[in-house]
């Protein structure tokens, strides 16, 4: 089974990421509750990652859940905004930006789409 996975050398901007293998939900739950999500600044994580080969570096496919609320909304990728280290991307341009492959989002109503 796929895991969604956090990349150090996934984008320049910020060297320090976690490794692959290093998602730990318990940290970054901890982070959170502490106040400390500065920490999580700059990472991403996406709801489900493909790897072709054993290169965790790189990714065949990276997919993203949305359920746009209400129904009739059209699903979109997340922007980031001005003060964010991805200032005018949006979450589908940095997931293939930073985890090679192809990004797509998927949503129940619409099916899925490409950045």
């Amino acid at each position: 089974m796929a895991r969604a996975l956090q990349h150090r050398a996934a984008l320049p901007l910020l060297p320090e990421r976690p490794l692959p293998g290093d998602h730990q939900p318990e940290k970054e739950a901890r982070l959170i509750a502490d106040g400390c999500t500065e920490e999580l600044r700059g990472t991403i994580k996406p709801d489900i990652v493909l790897h072709g080969d054993r290169n965790l570096l790189e990714a065949a496919l990276t997919l993203d859940f949305k359920f746009p609320c209400p129904g009739t909304n059209q699903p979109q990728w997340t922007p980031y905004g001005p003060s964010s280290p991805y200032f005018g991307q949006n979450q589908g341009q940095v997931y293939k930006t930073a985890l090679g492959g192809q990004a797509l989002l998927i949503s129940p109503r619409f099916g899925v789409r490409t950045p």
